[in-house]
Order: C-alpha cells, then structure tokens, then sequence
C-alpha cells in the first residue's frame, strides 16, 4: 500500500494533480472518498489541486514545471492563478448548460463570457510555440488543458472561434501523460464537472455495488465509467492454480496503486490449463493507455465494452461475477 495517498471527487481538478504525479514520475494512490481534494504525502496534508501541484512540481524541480528562469516562473503563476478564477468557473458553468442542453438568455450569456476569457489566451498563443510559457510543457500547460479537455470532448464548437487555442488544444491534449489521464479527446467524455459531485457515482461506491449478484440496479450510475473484459493472454502456460492466481495478484496489486479501477479477476476450469478472465469498471475512456506504466497489463487483452448493449452487459456481469466463465467452472476469484 502507498503511503502517497490522494483522495477527493473525480473530476478534472483530481486528474489534474495525478498528470502531475504521473510526469514527474510520484506514485500516489486515489481514493475518491471525499468532497474535498487532499493529498497525504509524506506525513503532509496538502488541500486544493493548485497548492498540490505547486508542491510537487517543487518536489521534482528537474522537470522545469515552473518555467526555466524567474520570468517563465512568474508566467507560470499569473496563468495558474488566471486559469482557476477566470477560466475553469466559466468552462464548469458551460459544462452544466451543455449537458442539460440549457438555452437561453443565461446560456448565451455564459457562452459569450467564456468566449471573452478565451480569447485573452487566443492572443497569448502564437504559432512559434505548442505551449503557454517557453519551449516546454509547465503547470500552465497543465493547467489549461485540464480545464479544456472534458469541454473540447463535449463539443468540437466551443474552440471554432480561436483557432490558436484549438490547435493548443490538440496538441497538448495528444500527449502520452495527457491522454494517460484524461482518455482521448472527442471521445465521449466520463469526468465530472458538475458541482454537485453528490449526485455522481464514484470508484468506491461502485466497488461494493458490484460485488452484489444483481447489477441491473446499477447500471445507470455507470455512465461516466468504461466497463472492459480481461483475458490472460497465454492460457497455455496455467498448469498450476496457485502460479496462475499469483499471476492474477500481481496485476490487481499493480491496478490498485494506479487507482480508478474496480471489478475482479477469476482463474477458470477444472483441469490445465486454467483460463484467466476478468471484469473491469474504469473511471475513464482508454484502459490500455492508463495501464501503460503497468508492465503486467502486458500479458492481458482488454476488450471494451458497450454499457448500453444488453449482451455486453450480460458478459459483464458473467465474467465478473457468475460461478462459469466461456464454459468452465469459476476455481478461484479475487476481487479490486
């Protein structure tokens, strides 16, 4: 178990501090327990995204996440600083008024608002430079596509009007770590901006409900996860159950320091060589990108699966939790 551990909701500000962890190479364990973002990293209590990610971009000054010199620093603070009061409370509001395809005198106020703000940094990007400051992807950088990536999923409309953002957006937004953490962009989006995280679900919530024989109560709170069924890859090698539920261990401890996942992993059939299949609930879009750094991950394929088709979720629930799996008789099961 990690001693780096950060919990709270969700959402962009969360995944924003794991891209963070994740560039400058920090291990942290998620927990989405809370309301509040906090990260208890050695023996400290950090609260906020911003605050959290100053303090682990100092941690790893290396990287450059500041800037290099005192003028990119101080650059790099006005957009942090710019970007959380006067983009992401605007970019959160036109998330609500797309979602519930609000229209309207205060939707069309807010689109109009948002615009304003954007295109203070419209101006600011140029076509030398695929960043905010320097040569070089900082905590601005970090933090604006942050902010923009669930919206530019949401509608390819919203950066129509700045065409320097958009091409920003693109860029940034197809970086290894970036896509790590926040999926693909123009795929359907699974983070939650709303302010009302209440009414979400979230990764613990689901861990318990999905242990239960019945799912169909629950499938509705899953929309904003992708569910995924796991194979092992060479099944020809499981001659031995204890070797072959070892095998299972050490990729559900990997998944575990990861975070964001949940369902289980079963070892099948009553005589060599035993299958080894499983079911997955991930809180994003790509689970092969997430679990890239997971050097097990490799021995496995994972095939998404389609929430709203009544046979994918049979299989779901199959492999997740039913006592046969493809034909042979659940030996031993372990769930994340």
């Amino acid at each position: 178990m990690l001693s780096n551990c950060l919990s709270g909701p969700n959402n962009y500000q969360h995944r924003k501090v794991c891209l963070v962890a994740d560039i400058l190479g920090i291990q942290l364990k998620s927990e989405y327990t809370s309301q509040n973002l906090v990260l208890r990293i050695n023996g400290l209590e950090i609260r906020g995204a911003n605050a959290i990610i100053r303090s682990l971009a100092k941690l790893q000054p290396v990287e450059d996440l500041f800037g290099r010199g005192f003028s990119e620093y101080a650059s790099v603070e006005s957009y942090i600083d710019f970007i959380a009061m006067e983009i992401e409370p605007y970019l959160d509001l036109w998330v609500q008024v797309h979602g519930n395809n609000l229209d309207g005198e205060t939707a069309k106020s807010i689109n109009e608002e948002l615009l304003e703000k954007l295109w203070h940094l419209e101006t600011k990007l140029n076509t030398q430079s695929d960043y905010l400051v320097g040569d070089h992807l900082t905590l601005a950088d970090i933090c604006l596509i942050s902010a923009l990536f669930e919206p530019s999923s949401l509608s390819e409309n919203l950066l129509q009007q700045t065409p320097n953002l958009n091409r920003y957006v693109s860029t940034i937004g197809n970086l290894a770590p970036v896509r790590k953490n926040f999926g693909n962009l123009k795929e359907t989006s699974v983070l939650d901006c709303s302010s009302d995280f209440s009414e979400q679900a979230n990764i613990g919530e689901i861990r318990d409900k999905l242990q239960t024989e019945e799912l169909s109560g629950i499938w509705p709170q899953l929309k904003q996860f992708t569910l995924w069924k796991v194979h092992y890859r060479y099944s020809e090698y499981n001659i031995v159950i204890s070797v072959s539920l070892n095998k299972v261990n050490k990729l559900l401890a990997a998944m575990q320091n990861v975070g964001g996942i949940c369902g289980s992993i079963s070892v099948n059939g009553d005589e060599r060589p035993f299958e080894i299949t499983g079911a997955l609930c991930y809180e994003g879009s790509d689970i092969q990108s997430y679990l890239s750094s997971v050097k097990e991950s490799a021995y496995y394929t994972f095939e998404k699966l389609n929430i709203a088709n009544v046979g994918d979720r049979t299989d779901f629930q199959d492999y997740l939790n039913g006592k046969i799996v493809k034909g042979k008789n659940v030996k031993e099961r372990v769930w994340l």
